[in-house]
């Protein structure tokens, strides 16, 4: 999941070659894009910071389920929600940005049913339902990796420069 917060570093290292070509280059819309995108960070990085925080609480033995579930559902589940919400109206120029985008929004919608699935896995006692949220969460930072690897390939096409991806756990 820190895959996710390290996106928004990459993102900032981000840096257009000495001469910054007009807003209709493929260079400058993907660099548009990837500004407008860390512009949303801010509710993610707080619901995956809360997740992995209580999740590490719950493993130390320091908190109950029923306040696992109740971070679930008040700070991680509403916080990603809005940054979902706010990812899925980021405006993409290309239909290269746009397949682009949409692994992101596959990767933050996955991650969300992920979180939904723990916090009702857990109310109810349903390990198998734990399990499939756990690989639902697998999935969206498997994705999100691939974002993240694509990203790279159209800075380098585009002669953006790039900074190291960060792995997805």
């Amino acid at each position: 999941m820190r895959s996710v917060l390290l996106l928004m570093l990459a993102v900032a290292a981000l840096a257009l070659p000495a001469t910054a070509a007009p807003a209709s280059t493929p260079a400058q819309q993907l660099a548009n894009y990837l500004l407008d995108v860390q512009q949303l960070s801010r509710p993610e990085h707080k619901a995956v910071d809360a997740h992995e925080a209580a999740l590490k609480q719950v493993q130390a033995r320091k908190m109950t389920d029923p306040d696992f579930v109740k971070v679930l559902s008040t700070r991680v589940i509403p916080q990603y929600k809005s940054f979902l919400a706010a990812l899925k109206k980021v405006k993409t120029p290309s239909a290269e940005i746009k397949a682009l985008h949409k692994t992101y929004i596959n990767a933050a919608s996955a991650m969300l049913k992920g979180f939904g699935g723990q916090r009702d896995a857990v109310k109810t006692g349903d390990l198998a339902r734990m399990k499939e949220a756990n690989r639902m969460i697998d999935r969206g930072n498997k994705e999100i990796g691939q974002y993240l690897a694509e990203v790279d390939k159209l800075k380098v096409k585009y002669g953006l420069s790039v900074s190291p991806s960060p792995s997805p756990k």
